[in-house]
């Protein structure tokens, strides 16, 4: 643990919780996963990931049950231009068909729904293959 940081202070560093810790020296690693492609209400939730490592920054580490969880290092990775891309060509074939309440109606959508299902099932990769990346090095990986 970098013995500049401080967690009872501000938060003065991009890490998520403010912590300065590279991949390598954290124990956990996020992987933001920026997917809203079949998010039927309304667009947003890609944006999850970004405002969860900025609100961190805001967060009392102090936990009575599980201590102080941070000592092991974690690590939010940065943004993944592939699954950024997976998702704008998801999102593009998927609104339509949301639009319409289904892939069956005034116009049929089949073939769009399934091109998002494969999109889907090629981010579900992305992220596995990230994933074990981690694994394979002895972290414990969340997926936000």
């Amino acid at each position: 643990m970098d013995s500049s940081f401080d967690p009872s202070g501000p938060a003065l560093s991009d890490g998520v919780f403010g912590q300065p810790l590279s991949a390598a020296e954290s124990r956990v690693i996020l992987m933001p996963v920026a997917w809203e492609a079949t998010t039927s209400y309304r667009r947003g939730t890609a944006m999850g990931p970004a405002n969860i490592l900025e609100c961190s920054r805001q967060v009392d580490l102090f936990d009575p049950v599980f201590g102080k969880v941070y000592e092991r290092g974690i690590h939010m990775l940065g943004p993944d231009a592939d699954i950024e891309e997976l998702n704008r060509r998801a999102c593009s074939l998927a609104m339509p068909i949301i639009q319409q309440g289904g892939a069956i109606g005034s116009r049929d959508l089949s073939a769009d729904l399934a091109a998002v299902n494969e999109l889907s099932l090629a981010l579900n990769r992305r992220v596995r293959e990230g994933a074990q990346t981690w694994l394979d090095q002895g972290k414990v990986v969340g997926i936000v």
